[in-house]
């Protein structure tokens, strides 16, 4: 095999390290650890103060409805088959 002469590994991304969708992984894999995760979170800045009321506009993302959903509604049945009709057995 030749030289490769690949270029250095890129600094890694903190927003990417971090992501709910990979974090585990990477705590793992030792590319983080716990305390790197909790330091991320908390450094993150407070954005409540983008989300709108749903009176206003905002959309409702159902967190506040998470327990208190409504009885399922009844699934609708097909109507019974017709009964088959009688067959009488040929004469003997």
């Amino acid at each position: 095999m030749g030289d490769l002469n690949l270029p250095p590994m890129p600094t890694p991304d903190p927003n990417r390290m971090h992501d709910i969708r990979t974090v585990k992984r990477h705590i793992r894999a030792g590319r983080t650890s716990p305390e790197a995760l909790e330091t991320f979170l908390a450094d993150l800045p407070d954005a409540s103060e983008n989300i709108l009321p749903p009176e206003e506009g905002g959309d409702s993302d159902g967190f506040d409805d998470i327990g208190k959903e409504a009885a399922p509604a009844e699934p609708e049945t097909a109507p019974a088959p017709a009964p088959a009709p009688e067959v009488s057995a040929p004469p003997v």
